[in-house]
């Protein structure tokens, strides 16, 4: 072997030798990252803390709002309901002096001084709830026999309509049943004013006028059509002009009534009574006639 040829040799030798010292390096390099990755694994982007890291600022800020929002509501609910309980005790300490009022006032109508402008003040201040106190006024007043005062407690009675509209007609039944005619004609002239102003309205609220004394009683115009009548006493009333159209007049008494002009169309006078009763001739052409004692006294079948 030539002395060139040695030194190839040997320069293979080498490379041979340096590659496998860099593949044993390199082995062990490998195995040192894998160890290291190991433990202490990749951070992901992805779940919830790196997420609350990333978004810490807009959180906090979130959250601060938050706070601010629950406590303002906390303090409108504070407010509203401090408000609410100071309405409520405000209605009870009103409810209180109203009724103090009312007392009030009501022991003043025995006193002949005060008892007219106590009754106005009664009405005016307990509305629906002086009527029972009113009712029983009216027949204190009617017994007393001064008319200043009876005046006084209709009028106040009547400021209270539509409410005082049930109690008065049941007064006036009582009345009847006592017959008590001074009391009889005080609830007339306070069903005569509802009559002439609300009946029809009185009527759509399921008011009833059935069986109610209004003998005599001036319901000039009075527009009652489709009314219910039954067993009515308008004995000697006047109803020149009234429209009685379609009304049920069912044993209505009609003695000595003036209908002169009343409008009868389809009027239900089934067993009324109408002697002397003053009509022209042909108003009951249309009416309902049955069993009905007529004017001239003869019955009609």
């Amino acid at each position: 072997m030539t002395a060139g040829g040695g030194e190839d040799v040997l320069a293979l030798v080498r490379a041979f030798v340096e590659g496998l010292i860099k593949e044993r390096v390199l082995s062990i390099e490998e195995k040192e990252l894998s160890l290291h990755e190991r433990k202490n694994p990749p951070r992901t982007t992805n779940g919830l803390w790196p997420w609350l890291g990333a978004n810490a600022s807009v959180l906090s800020t979130f959250l601060t709002m938050l706070a601010l929002i629950s406590g303002g509501l906390w303090t409108v609910n504070v407010f509203v309901t401090q408000e609410h309980d100071k309405l409520v005790e405000s209605m009870k300490t009103d409810a209180f002096q109203k009724q103090t009022m009312m007392v009030q006032f009501y022991g003043q109508l025995g006193d002949k001084n005060k008892r007219n402008t106590a009754a106005y003040a009664l009405a005016a201040l307990g509305g629906p709830d002086s009527v029972p106190m009113l009712i029983l006024t009216l027949r204190e007043a009617v017994s007393s026999g001064d008319t200043s005062f009876m005046g006084a407690v209709i009028q106040s009675i009547i400021s209270v309509d539509p409410p005082s509209v049930g109690p008065v007609l049941d007064l006036n039944h009582q009345a009847q049943f006592e017959q008590n005619n001074k009391l009889i004609v005080a609830t007339q002239q306070i069903i005569r004013h509802f009559m002439l102003n609300s009946a029809s309205q009185l009527a759509a609220y399921g008011v009833s006028f059935y069986n109610i004394n209004l003998a005599q009683a001036q319901l000039i115009g009075w527009d009652a059509h489709g009314l219910n009548l039954e067993f009515v006493n308008l004995s000697g009333a006047n109803l020149s002009g009234a429209n009685l159209s379609g009304a049920n007049l069912t044993g209505a008494d009609l003695r000595g009534a003036i209908l002169l002009d009343a409008k009868m169309d389809h009027a239900n006078l089934t067993d009324a009574n109408l002697r002397k009763a003053v009509v022209l001739p042909g108003q009951l052409n249309t009416a309902l006639l049955r069993n009905t004692l007529m004017p001239d006294g003869s019955v009609h079948r």
